[in-house]
């Protein structure tokens, strides 16, 4: 035993200089730095360190150090800045108050647990793997299970696999906000379910698949106010008992080993010693691997397919951003650049983030799990950064993160059977169902017969039109004109093609970026009952843009109630009939005795 640690020992010599305080300094006395380069090359020897956030700004990265550790590095790096506002957002050490708002390793399986008792037929718990603890409890350490959460309507499925969206949350285990969120949308999803008819047909005729929780050893271990990164694996092979892991979104196999991860085993982004190394790594991979069909040549040239199915979303933090692949060099160099550029703008549309990736000015990232799913598999893959700190105080989570980045899920799973081509065509928004003096948006109930007016708004405009793209020289947009718009009744445009109804734009003419169109729903022969109108547009480029739905309820008729009542008739040259007349003297002679007999003592 003791020749193993001094083995240890002696490996990690080598980086102690680089690392002096990440396990001996309390948490409250680290502060965030930023720097700026003018080449990236001269900063390499900081990338053994704790890179807080690699996008700061063009040219500029931030640092999480201690006292010591910036004592040491300020003489080679003078212009490390102390950013105070990052800073004052680290949490104390010990349990972390004031964020109540996020859920725990536990409490987010508890919750699931909940909703599958809850929602039997629509969500579905997978087990797809073990967390590192848990594969070597050997060591005495417990573990976890990884979780998988698919969210369908089970009574449903079809020959054909549903598009699906993919969504991986908290690998990086100090980035609070991303499990939250992705429990968040599961939540949102179900208990809509049957009311908001978008999220309806897509859970009857989509898939999500949610890991909220891709690295809970991490992430119990962040829950405690650590700063902390990685999974757990490797506990002897770093000097420092905080400082040991393995960075699973530098593990992926896919151009692993490059630019933007490290070789040293207490760097943040330490690699591991290969590739797919991690048992939570090689458990991600199969599991997408089993999802999505693989849809690309593997090597760094060949576009996917434009009707490749699949979306994948890595949601991390911070930086209000939206990463294409790929991470491993220039993301314009990706083979399907401008289909993935287009189709973070749209999302970027809800939730107004910028969307680019590595170049020139922004730090590599080599064996990302991003760059995976794209590399291997060719599906539509993201990173989206959320908020502005790794800690997101509950109150910016609630009011921004979590109402602008639903709509940006919800784009991205509406748009999860095609994303290439869908992206490209109009958003459908505003159905209404107009009946007489009755408007709908969500639901509109008429009796069988009844004309019932659909409206709707066709916008090919709808993409993120931030400064910062005119700033920074990025790619522009364009728009085309709206040339055509079409509704089904029950069944998604795009399985039923030839059901489709024309619909005419308001203005009389099809010529403009945004159309507000119409058309008149005959209710007379549709069954009784709920019905899914679905309106979809395409543009003057042929693009079509994934459609959007509205209920319609038609009920039976009711007929006029049948009048009773009771006619006595008579004439001016007639009497009344004999019976008519015995029952009016009975009357008179049964009211007559009565009231003798009743009469009161005089």
């Amino acid at each position: 035993m003791r020749i193993v640690l001094l083995i240890v020992l002696i490996g990690c010599t080598g980086w102690l200089f680089t690392q002096v305080g990440t396990a001996q300094t309390p948490i409250e006395d680290y502060a965030i730095y930023d720097i700026e380069y003018e080449d990236f090359d001269t900063i390499l020897p900081l990338l053994d360190y704790d890179i807080w956030h690699d996008r700061v700004g063009v040219n500029k990265v931030s640092l999480r150090l201690s006292p010591l550790q910036y004592e040491l590095l300020s003489a080679d790096f003078p212009n490390l800045i102390l950013n105070s506002t990052q800073t004052a957002g680290l949490p104390l050490n010990g349990m972390i108050p004031g964020y109540a708002c996020y859920r725990t390793v536990e409490e987010t399986a508890t919750t699931f647990e909940q909703l599958e008792i809850g929602y039997p037929t629509l969500v579905e718990r997978v087990d797809f793997g073990d967390s590192f603890e848990k594969a070597y409890n050997s060591l005495g350490l417990l573990g976890n299970d990884l979780w998988a959460y698919v969210l369908t309507n089970q009574a449903t499925n079809s020959a054909e696999p549903k598009p699906a969206l993919l969504i991986l949350a908290a690998v990086h285990a100090r980035e609070y906000a991303t499990a939250e969120l992705a429990t968040r949308f599961a939540e949102h999803l179900l208990t809509n379910y049957g009311t908001d008819p978008d999220i309806t047909w897509l859970l009857d005729h989509h898939e999500l698949h949610l890991i909220p929780q891709g690295n809970p050893d991490g992430r119990k271990r962040a829950e405690t106010g650590l700063a902390w990164r990685k999974n757990t694996n490797g506990p002897l092979s770093c000097i420092f008992p905080t400082s040991y892991g393995v960075d699973l979104n530098r593990n992926s196999s896919y151009k692993w080993g490059g630019a933007g991860s490290s070789s040293n085993r207490c760097a943040d982004t330490y690699r591991g010693n290969e590739a797919a190394s991690e048992v939570e790594t090689i458990a991600f991979e199969t599991y997408a691997r089993a999802l999505f069909p693989d849809q690309r040549i593997d090597d760094v040239v060949t576009p996917a397919p434009q009707d490749t199915t699949g979306v994948f979303i890595s949601l991390h933090s911070f930086g209000e951003e939206i990463l294409v692949p790929w991470g491993w060099t220039n993301y314009t160099s990706t083979p399907n650049y401008e289909d993935l550029n287009l189709f973070g703008r749209r999302m970027a549309y809800y939730n107004d983030y910028v969307v680019y990736g590595t170049g020139p000015a922004y730090q590599p990232a080599s064996g990302t799990q991003d760059d995976f799913v794209y590399g291997e598999l060719g599906v539509a893959s993201y990173t989206i950064e959320l908020g502005t700190t790794h800690f997101e105080p509950c109150d910016s989570f609630e009011s921004a993160i979590l109402p602008k980045n639903i709509d940006a899920l919800m784009y991205a799973f509406k748009n999860a059977r095609a994303p290439y081509m869908t992206s490209k065509g109009p958003t459908v928004s505003n159905i209404e169902l107009r009946a007489g003096d009755d408007i709908a948006t969500q639901r509109l109930s008429v009796v069988a017969g009844t004309p019932v007016q659909l409206v709707a708004t066709i916008d090919d405009t709808q993409f993120d039109t931030n400064d910062w793209y005119a700033n920074n020289g990025a790619d522009s947009v364009t728009s085309e004109s709206i040339v055509d718009a079409a509704f089904t009744i029950d069944t998604p445009i795009y399985q039923v093609r030839s059901m489709m109804q024309a619909m005419s734009p308001a203005d009389g003419a099809f010529d403009e970026m945004i159309e507000v169109v119409e058309a008149t729903i005959d209710t007379t022969d549709l069954a009784l009952g709920d019905h899914t109108v679905f309106v979809g547009g395409s543009d003057q480029a042929g693009n079509e843009g994934a459609e959007s739905a509205i209920f319609l309820t038609v009920t039976e008729a009711q007929s006029a109630p049948t009048a009773i009542s009771l006619h006595v008739a008579t004439s001016s040259n007639r009497l009344p009939s004999l019976p008519l007349l015995m029952f009016v003297v009975s009357l008179l002679i049964f009211g007559t005795v009565r009231f003798g007999r009743n009469k009161p003592r005089q």
